[in-house]
């Protein structure tokens, strides 16, 4: 078989480190000190204080899909998130977690991440690796990318060189990347097979990959070009997280929990394992995803048992030390100084605070906590007389011994004669163990009461069953509505809020009873808001309404106008809801070559459309221009400017489409003579309208009916028999729209 100088090259490595390994036993075997013993691995603690780990979360914000990756580099948090792209999140005084910039990967999810300086480098789904400037974390910008054939679920950064584990589903890749000019990575090595490529840890010139068919994979990197596997250790399941620790790797996956290895000679030598027990009662056999070691702990995100913690100070004898439950299923985490990071799969990303305080005695209380903290024996001293509980015969120094208390830690309570579990003095009911409260005090226990504190208002469907003054908490913040001044949590106070019961909408520009999100047209002009130079601006006078006095630019103040958002009304003497200007239905008159046209327009059942054609009608938008498109027992269409059917006013208007309590459409298509609003899909109308020669049914609900032929339908069918282009339906002779007027008569 030809040998290349690779071969060599490995083979001289791999000696090289065999005899390290037999000079290093050898001093050992020669050193003195009498008694046996390993000593610990370079970079490990040889000895601590005792500790006790606690984990508590500080801060949530809620992704909108599910967060497979972060990073995190001083306050700023950086999300791989499999819906949204990235997201860059600010920690601000240190316990609270905002979005402060993103970008958004439309053909692809963002999986994995890594930052050299100001570069970013994002793994993704389909789009390899994006480069990424977030030297203005608020802004970040795509640079650069290297495409990949598969998805990049990890990365691993070795000051200039990315490991990229790429996954295709058959034939996967282990990708290495030199990132010396860091926008620019270049492909220098890559190992090919049939194993699932994880996270990857590189020491001793050698990449220890997990994998999910063989546990871990050791692929010799000193050469990149010349990079092969050296050994495959199958641990018989599924390897997610590698770690180093000094001299020690740490793995962990699906089954066995956390597994140590010495890899002082390159090979790694199993020292210990510790079973990371499924606490949640959702799971089982959970794999870990993610392995940080800070100081002698290894913090290992541990699916859907959280976040757990393990002490590895001596490596032969790692310990359970904490576990937060982080709800959801703990894909990664980013450990860093008394702060840590977590992402899960349906709450997004948790801040947590990682205290670490000295337990003297051992025994698993802090100090802080403990009231004997030289006692491994001795926790609590319930009533502070110096005796601790466990010696203690009377713990709450109530006088009554604590095997004859029933309550043995309240001084306030021995009894409890109906053995309900509340002690007699606080029972409303002491012989009954079915009701121990009676919270309105009716003589019927909260437990038989259907309504509790008597406020009409059944338990069942009481927020507050207890409290008579509230009964709904919209947004479960555990204040009720009456005390909230924020019912619906979204920053806006209830007095300043159109919409206090509901946190997608606070504003309604034009008081419609829609709020501005959801609304297609926040001014209440017709125009739509991304046609609209002014979309919060009705009369477009460059004011927006919440600071303009008069909104419909009627001279009319808003304070005194009925109506201030239309400018040809301001009052309504009789309060019948219609302007005394026009209390009922305008007329248009179409004058053309061909005769004159009248419709009424049906201003009290679509009032924005009818306002934009009578606007464009007194602006004398309509004069001049034609019926460019005539379909036989059809319809016939004009009040485009181009002629051509690819016109309109310079903006777009909403749909109308006014319906009975039952549901039912009020305008249809439901003969000749109807006038219509045409347009190129929802809310695309503009002045382009038509009047129909039949029923033409299937156009109900898509095209906003607003008025009827009255007069002149014989105009209309005339023009209706012209003959037309047969290719664009274009009379041969132009039908000229003379002049539109509008009337009240």
């Amino acid at each position: 078989m030809r040998k290349t100088f690779m071969d060599y090259l490995l083979k001289k490595f791999i000696l090289v480190i065999r005899l390290l390994s037999s000079f290093t036993l050898l001093m050992l075997g020669c050193s003195g000190g009498g008694g046996g013993g390993s000593s610990p691995a370079a970079g490990v603690e040889e000895s601590a204080p005792k500790e006790v780990v606690a984990l508590s979360t500080l801060d949530t914000y809620q992704t909108p899909g599910t967060s497979y990756s972060i990073l995190k580099d001083g306050n700023i948090v950086y999300v791989a998130d499999g819906s949204d792209g990235l997201l860059v999140l600010e920690i601000s005084d240190r316990s609270t977690l905002k979005k402060i910039g993103s970008l958004p990967i439309s053909q692809g999810e963002a999986y994995s991440l890594a930052k050299k300086g100001h570069y970013l480098y994002v793994g993704t789904s389909s789009l390899g690796v994006l480069v990424v400037d977030v030297s203005i974390p608020e802004s970040p910008s795509l640079v650069s990318s290297f495409y990949t054939t598969g998805a990049l679920y990890y990365i691993t950064l070795e000051g200039d060189t990315l490991y990229l584990s790429s996954v295709s589903g058959f034939l996967n890749e282990f990708l290495i990347l030199d990132i010396s000019t860091p926008d620019a990575p270049v492909l220098t090595g890559q190992v090919q097979g049939f194993d699932v490529y994880l996270q990857s840890v590189v020491s001793n010139q050698v990449a220890y990959v997990a994998s999910s068919d063989q546990g871990l994979s050791m692929i010799f990197i000193s050469e990149p070009s010349y990079a092969k596997i050296i050994q495959k250790i199958n641990m018989g399941y599924k390897i997610n997280a590698v770690e180093k620790y000094g001299d020690y790797l740490l793995t962990a996956g699906e089954v066995g929990g956390l597994s140590i290895s010495d890899i002082k000679n390159v090979y790694p030598t199993p020292v210990s394992s510790l079973p990371l027990t499924d606490e949640n009662s959702q799971s089982s056999d959970q794999p870990s995803y993610q392995i940080n070691v800070q100081g002698h702990y290894a913090y290992i995100a541990n699916g859907n048992n959280g976040v757990q913690v393990v002490d590895i100070q001596d490596p032969a004898a790692p310990s359970f030390a904490a576990r937060l439950d982080t709800q959801g299923f703990c894909t990664d985490l980013w450990v860093d100084g008394d702060r840590m990071v977590t992402a899960d799969d349906t709450h997004g990303i948790h801040l947590i605070n990682i205290a670490i305080e000295p337990d003297s005695d051992g025994d698993g209380v802090a100090d802080s906590k403990d009231a004997f903290p030289n006692d491994p024996s001795e926790t609590l001293d319930t009533d502070q007389d110096g005796v601790g509980n466990h010696a203690d015969a009377d713990d709450d120094n109530d006088g009554v011994s604590d095997a004859d208390d029933a309550f043995p830690l309240d001084p306030s309570e021995w009894l409890d004669t109906d053995n309900d579990g509340v002690g007699d003095h606080t029972d409303l009911f002491p012989n009954d163990a079915s009701e121990w409260a009676d919270a309105d005090k009716d003589g019927i226990g909260d437990n038989a009461d259907l309504d509790d504190d008597n406020d009409g208002v059944l338990d069942a469907d009481d927020a507050f069953p207890l409290d008579p003054s509230e009964s709904v908490d919209t947004d479960q913040d555990g204040i009720g509505n009456h005390a909230d001044t924020d019912d619906d949590n979204d920053g806006v106070s209830d007095a300043d809020d159109a919409f206090p019961l509901d946190s997608s909408e606070s504003v309604d520009t034009d008081g419609d009873g829609i709020g501005n999100n959801a609304d297609l047209d926040d001014d209440g002009d017709g125009r739509t808001d991304d046609s609209d130079i002014y979309p919060l601006d009705t009369d477009n006078d460059g004011i927006d309404n919440d600071v303009d006095d008069d909104d419909d630019n009627d001279s009319v103040s808003d304070i005194v106008d009925a109506f201030p958002l239309d400018e040809e009304e301001w009052e309504d003497l009789n309060s019948d809801g219609l302007g005394d200007n026009f209390p009922s239905n305008r007329f248009a008159v179409i004058e053309t070559n061909y005769g004159t046209i009248k419709l009424e327009l049906f201003e009290d059942l679509v009032p924005l459309t009818t306002k934009n054609f009578i606007s464009l009608a007194k602006q004398e938008f309509y004069d001049g221009l034609t019926f460019h498109r005539v379909i036989k027992d059809f319809m016939i269409q004009g009040g485009d400017p181009n002629g051509d059917g690819t016109g309109g006013p310079g903006y777009k208007i909403v749909d109308e489409f006014p319906k009975d309590d039952s549901g039912n459409l009020l305008l249809k298509h439901d003969g000749p003579g109807i006038l219509s609003m045409a347009n190129s899909g929802p809310n695309t109308g503009g002045s382009q309208f038509f009047i129909t020669l039949a029923e033409t049914s299937w156009l109900d609900g898509v095209h906003t009916v607003f008025g009827r032929v009255v007069e002149g339908m014989d105009v209309v069918q005339a023009i209706g028999l012209v003959p037309t282009d047969k290719n664009n339906d274009k009379p041969l002779s132009d039908v000229i729209i003379n002049k539109v007027s509008i009337t009240p008569f």
